[in-house]
């Protein structure tokens, strides 16, 4: 059994959500616009796979309703974002793209994806490559 894409019309904020409970299949919901806007559907995309790579069983959409649901939460986020950066701008390429990009906006083209997510891929993997015109310094 495979994973379900459904579109479905999201008030903003929400641009989509990963589900998975048996007995039915494991669900992605993406906002119905995302279509018009390729590169944030490929970042929502990409991070709620990564739910079902990373967090499989252990998370659904839920409120917070206690101090380590929300620090649980926060966990699994890093974990499907983290996920999704490695997909989307892999290891092996990120130290050359972000050599070469004079911006973020160049880095995401390079890698069609937002600038928002190429800064929050950086945010939290800070430590996981040098860019190649550093590498020589060090």
């Amino acid at each position: 059994m495979g994973i379900v894409v459904e579109f479905h019309p999201f008030a903003e904020p929400l641009l989509g959500y990963y589900f998975a409970e048996a007995p039915l299949p494991p669900t992605v919901g993406l906002r119905s616009d995302l279509p018009a806007n390729e590169r944030l559907m490929r970042c929502v995309l990409a991070e709620e796979l990564g739910h079902h790579f990373t967090s499989a069983g252990e998370h659904v959409a839920m409120p917070y309703r206690t101090y380590l649901g929300r620090v649980l939460l926060g966990r699994a986020e890093k974990r499907a974002l983290a996920w999704a950066a490695e997909v989307l701008m892999p290891r092996e390429t990120l130290g050359e793209v972000m050599g070469q990009a004079h911006s973020v906006q160049e880095a995401a083209e390079a890698y069609w994806v937002t600038p928002g997510f190429v800064r929050a891929a950086l945010e939290m993997s800070a430590a996981r490559v040098v860019p190649a015109s550093r590498q020589a310094i060090s």
